[in-house]
């Protein structure tokens, strides 16, 4: 393997140490999730503060009217979350529930290419599922939806922001709860992002719903607010809530938001399956490090809330934009290890079966 004429008997204390020196490596480079960063909680506060309900009349439209775009942007802008009611039909949710469960049981058939393209990293992964989408195939779920949250996302983020995530996270039974972490921090150098979460049926307090921590959208790392321990007095945010909304609610959080899954603890009820849907602000050299950018890769840099079957042509790909999406990539913290990992444990099985290989030869 490695072209040494010493032999085996030789080798064997070197390359027994070699693959000890990987498995040390290996264990050291498990993602940074000791240090937890925590939220105070109350799983039964109300979240009636961080609620907008659109009126019926806004609802036939899907389009919402300038005094509830103005009171979402208020509740976002002061919590870093809020929750838009019936955001999208009960029958569009169902139908794109049915695609993203027949998706992810082609998917898990096996670690095919298409396998490696359409899914993605998520914390705490066991019964956790992170699939991703094109635009062309929830289309019908996708441009309603852009159409009624367009608002918001303008008034938060700027003019036309861009499309930086486009996936589903489902949890079944027996998924743990996650830590508590950011997606990003906030940094003067970058933008703005949030994500949308849409649930596709109803979730109930023991499906693992997602759980946040309001008011820490403004942390930093010079005033880490929210990131002592648990029930520390001093905190400048309010306790955590559970968000158990109803399928079509559209809970939309800044990126930089304190929050984590919940554990799923209903063995006979179904998986929490959510559409995730981020937008950034321009321009996109500025989008944040630290989010997974669940997203196709020939997706990145070509929609808007303006630019895709809802509005007007997309835009074409480039370079410059790619380059930014692979530095976001290899800053993330959760995949360099993953990757790092992988090529220690592939050096540590190449030590230990050496002297084997070179016995047999």
């Amino acid at each position: 393997f490695f072209g040494s004429p010493m032999p085996a008997t030789t080798l064997t204390p070197w390359y027994t140490l070699g693959a000890l020196c990987c498995a040390i490596v290996w264990f050291l480079l498990l993602p940074p999730s000791t240090q937890e960063r925590k939220c105070r909680t109350a799983t039964a506060q109300d979240m009636g503060p961080l609620t907008v309900v659109p009126s019926p009349q806004e609802q036939s439209t899907g389009l919402l009217s300038e005094p509830t775009v103005k009171q979402a942007e208020g509740i976002l802008q002061r919590h870093g979350v809020v929750v838009i009611t019936n955001a999208l039909s009960r029958k569009r949710t169902q139908a794109l529930r049915a695609h993203a469960r027949a998706k992810q049981e082609e998917l898990a058939l096996g670690p095919t290419l298409e396998h490696w393209k359409n899914t993605a990293y998520v914390i705490s992964s066991e019964n956790r599922n992170h699939t991703l989408f094109t635009v062309e195939e929830i289309q019908d779920v996708l441009s309603p939806l852009v159409k009624t949250l367009r608002g918001p996302l303008e008034a938060h983020l700027g003019p036309d922001p861009l499309l930086t995530e486009l996936a589903c996270i489902s949890a079944g039974f027996g998924a743990k709860e996650q830590r508590w972490h950011p997606d990003s921090i906030m940094t003067s150098e970058v933008g703005r992002m949030v994500t949308a979460f849409i649930p596709l049926q109803d979730i109930t307090p023991e499906m693992g719903p997602l759980e946040v921590c309001p008011g820490t959208h403004e942390c930093t790392r010079d005033r880490p607010c929210g990131y002592a321990s648990a029930g520390e007095e001093g905190e400048e945010h309010s306790p955590g809530i559970r968000l158990a909304t109803g399928a079509g609610s559209a809970v939309i959080m800044r990126s930089s938001l304190l929050h984590r899954g919940s554990a799923h603890v209903l063995d006979i009820g179904p998986d929490r399956m959510v559409l995730t849907v981020s937008f950034a602000s321009r321009p996109i050299s500025k989008v944040p490090f630290g989010p997974t950018y669940a997203i196709r890769t020939d997706l990145w840099g070509r929609y808007s809330v303006h630019r895709g079957p809802w509005g007007t042509e997309s835009m074409p790909q480039r370079m410059s934009d790619l380059r930014v999406l692979v530095s976001r990539k290899l800053q993330d913290e959760g995949i360099l290890c993953q990757v790092l990992r992988t090529l220690f444990l592939c050096m540590g099985v190449a030590f230990a079966l050496e002297p084997a290989l070179a016995y047999m030869g």
